[in-house]
């Protein structure tokens, strides 16, 4: 298992991927008003999906430990850093 600082990638937890730019964003600000690192990834083409994330992680158990503790689904992926 490869850490960021290894790879130059951000690992994050997604929460959410939807096609509803305001859905996305509420989700978001519900989440900061929880006390969580979570922001808006835009999409990269026009059939991505708006992805709701938390992070920056540095390694993959920081990001796992978290996503327990948010008691809902989701999911660990790495990012190129400026994604």
């Amino acid at each position: 298992v490869s850490t960021s600082g290894e790879t130059g990638q951000r690992l994050y937890l997604q929460v959410s991927a939807s096609q509803n730019q305001d859905f996305a964003k509420a989700l978001v600000d519900q989440l900061k008003g929880a006390g969580w690192a979570a922001q808006l990834l835009p999409p990269k083409g026009p059939e991505d999906p708006y992805r709701v994330v938390i992070g920056p992680y540095r390694t993959r158990e920081e990001a796992d430990a978290d996503g327990k503790r948010l008691g809902r689904t989701y999911f660990i992926f790495a990012a190129d850093p400026g994604t």
